[in-house]
């Protein structure tokens, strides 16, 4: 039992950290996106059906990095919008993904 207790030990301060780093510049951006959409000294917590819903409706999550180190998250233009692929050098022309009427199922 106790090589059994042992080589579990073993293999779980072998196992690497699950841990992933977050730039600088992206963590500064997410606390002010909190700060600025519920107070800057705003607490939020996100839980896995937030997280699931999130992915599920509206459009893809973009971050883009604009030449003056400011940052637009957004999930309001589709893939082949001009302003996604400029990387926001151009306008959209597209309606917003919550306003185009859709087919049930689609």
């Amino acid at each position: 039992m106790t090589d059994t207790l042992l080589r579990r030990a073993a293999k779980i301060l072998a196992a690497p950290p699950t841990t992933r780093t977050i730039l600088p510049h992206v963590h500064g951006a997410i606390s002010a996106l909190l700060a600025t959409s519920a107070g800057f000294n705003a607490e939020a917590r996100i839980d896995p059906d937030d997280i699931d819903r999130a992915c599920t409706w509206g459009g893809a999550l973009h971050i883009i990095e604009h030449p003056d180190d400011s940052l637009t998250f957004t999930k309001a233009h589709r893939e082949d919008c001009p302003f996604i692929t400029s990387r926001g050098a151009q306008d959209c022309y597209f309606p917003h993904p919550a306003n185009v009427e859709r087919t049930p199922g689609r």
